[in-house]
C-alpha cells in the first residue's frame, strides 16, 4: 500500500505513509492477523490463507456473540475494527 501511496501526492506535494500497528491489549490473533496481511502476494501460502481465514472466523463468530450489531454490515464492521 505504501508504495502505491509514494507515487501519489497532493497539489501541495504532500504524501502519506501508513503505519499499522496493533495496540498491545489486542488479543496476539490480531498480531498474527496483521503479519499475514503484511506479506506481499507472492509470498502468501495456501497455509497463510487458512490461519487467516480461521482468525476472521473466529472474530466474526465472537463478534455474533456479542450480538452489539443489528446487521452483516456491523458485525463485519466490529470484526474488522
Amino acid at each position: 500500500m505504501n508504495g502505491h501511496l509514494e507515487r501519489v501526492r497532493t497539489a501541495s506535494k504532500v504524501a502519506v505513509h501508513l503505519v499499522w500497528d496493533v495496540r498491545p491489549d489486542l488479543p496476539d490473533s490480531t498480531r498474527t492477523a496483521r503479519e499475514l496481511l503484511m506479506k506481499g502476494p507472492g509470498r502468501v501460502t495456501e497455509s497463510d490463507r487458512e490461519a487467516l481465514h480461521a482468525l476472521l472466523r473466529g472474530r466474526v463468530e465472537e463478534a455474533k456473540g456479542g450480538d452489539t450489531a443489528t446487521s452483516w454490515e456491523e458485525h463485519l464492521g466490529e470484526v474488522l475494527d
